[in-house]
C-alpha cells in the first residue's frame, strides 16, 4: 500500500487487499448511506456502525484502491469470518 495515496493494507477475510478513499468511494459511500461525508466521519469515529455499513465502505475503499468489486456479501462473510486488521508498515 501506497500510504503517499492514501492507501491502507488490511487482512480482510485471510487475504491482504488495499484500500483507499476517493472521491469517487467516498460519494458512492455517501450515496449508499444516504448520509453527508461529516455524518458518517462521526459515525465512525463513535464505533456507531454496523456490519453492513463496514462493507460499504471497504467495497469502496477496495474498489478505489485496486479495481477489485466484491460484493457486500463476500466482503460481510469474510468480516465475520476473519475480522480486519490493519497492517502497519515501519
Amino acid at each position: 500500500a501506497n500510504m503517499h495515496r492514501g492507501e491502507l493494507a488490511v487482512d480482510l477475510g485471510g487475504e491482504t487487499v488495499t484500500l483507499r478513499l476517493d472521491f469517487t468511494a467516498l460519494a458512492a459511500i455517501e450515496q449508499a448511506l444516504e448520509k453527508g461525508l461529516l455524518a458518517l466521519a462521526q459515525k465512525f469515529a463513535s464505533a456507531d456502525f454496523g456490519l453492513k455499513e463496514m462493507a460499504i465502505v471497504l467495497r469502496e475503499a477496495l474498489k478505489a484502491a485496486s479495481g477489485v468489486e466484491k460484493t457486500l456479501e463476500e466482503i460481510g462473510q469474510a468480516i465475520v469470518k476473519d475480522g480486519v486488521a490493519t497492517h502497519v508498515d515501519t
